[in-house]
């Protein structure tokens, strides 16, 4: 169905945020109110899968483009 994608076809690609690749798609995690993308590269992200923050994945290019916010990089001091 339109929209709807399973897991495993999620999971390695590669994740852009304001045109840069910022690391890979390693987990989702099925949260009570939506999933979670886990997102590690230099940093490690926490992305809610809405459409707010995330665009559908591109699985000709093997991407999936997001729009970050503060709190979302977990490794931020």
């Amino acid at each position: 169905e339109e929209g709807y994608h399973f897991i495993a076809d999620l999971v390695g690609l590669k994740v852009l945020a304001d045109g840069e690749e910022i690391g890979t798609l390693k987990e989702v995690l099925s949260l009570p109110g939506n999933d979670v993308y886990v997102v590690k590269g230099k940093h490690a992200y926490m992305i809610p899968v809405v459409k707010e923050f995330v665009e559908e994945p591109d699985f000709d290019a093997g991407t999936v483009t997001v729009h970050l916010i503060e709190g979302m990089r977990t490794d931020e001091n």
